[in-house]
């Protein structure tokens, strides 16, 4: 029997790490896109290379799964504990990248052979969810701030064919980046320019819908089209508390 491929990208980590006081919206929708038995907890694994595996961000992600209702584990890159890569993600329902530095983050993936071992789960039903460098680095494309000071494209690992640019609306330099890469290479449309408290969401590595927690943050969608690059921007099914739990887990 085939499962779906599911991937889960956020245009920003805080508006999955919220306050105690706020309902973990996104970080519930992570948890809902699962395959897992309804009766147990899903196990979700936290990567978070792209920050050098802060310790104190590991805690916040093992508060957030009491919140959202998942079992957490975490991938610490600075103290691998096997050198089997395909052991990284066994029993592990959906996998969570946090964001950082996108350009260490896809440069220790590789190093440590867990690229692969992310694909082969993904390719087996595994939910791949990412947020800033964690969403950016799954297209052939994204816009990275990785040197603060040059907005520039880089190559991701390709799970996604296309271009994304997380962080959409923080600068116009994002922005005019991404219009510049459409126009000079062929392989960055699709493009996804993505508000941040936005989620897309791909199933068989189309895109199926995108979600909001702020009622005016948008998805900008690029199309080719026969002579030019055609743009939607469209609001995200909006998220609180209420719809999410009226929702039933996927399968």
């Amino acid at each position: 029997m085939s499962v779906s491929r599911r991937i889960l990208g956020i245009s920003d980590s805080k508006s999955v790490f919220v306050s105690p006081q706020e309902a973990p919206l996104l970080a519930d929708l992570i948890r809902k896109h699962t395959i897992a038995d309804k009766t147990a907890l899903p196990t979700i694994c936290y990567i978070g290379a792209a920050k050098g595996d802060r310790p104190e961000r590991i805690a916040d992600f093992f508060d957030l799964a009491k919140r959202a209702g998942f079992q957490p584990t975490s991938l610490d890159m600075y103290a691998m504990k096997t050198g089997d890569a395909n052991a990284y993600f066994d029993n592990v329902n959906a996998v969570f990248i946090d964001g950082g530095v996108t350009r260490n983050l896809i440069a220790l993936l590789k190093e440590w052979d867990v690229t692969a071992a992310l694909t082969k789960a993904y390719q087996q039903g595994t939910l791949i969810a990412g947020a800033s460098a964690g969403i950016s680095m799954l297209f052939d494309w994204c816009i990275s701030d990785s040197i603060k000071t040059n907005i520039q494209p880089l190559k991701g690992i390709g799970l996604l064919k296309g271009a994304v640019c997380a962080h959409y609306d923080a600068k116009a330099e994002r922005r005019e980046t991404l219009a510049e890469l459409m126009n000079t290479e062929p392989t960055a449309v699709p493009a996804f320019g993505v508000e941040d408290g936005v989620a897309i969401l791909f199933e068989d590595e189309a895109f199926v819908e995108a979600f909001t927690i702020h009622p005016e943050a948008r998805l900008h969608l690029f199309k080719r089209e026969q002579h030019h690059i055609s743009h939607t921007s469209m609001l995200g099914r909006r998220l609180d508390p209420v719809s999410l739990h009226s929702n039933h887990q996927l399968s």
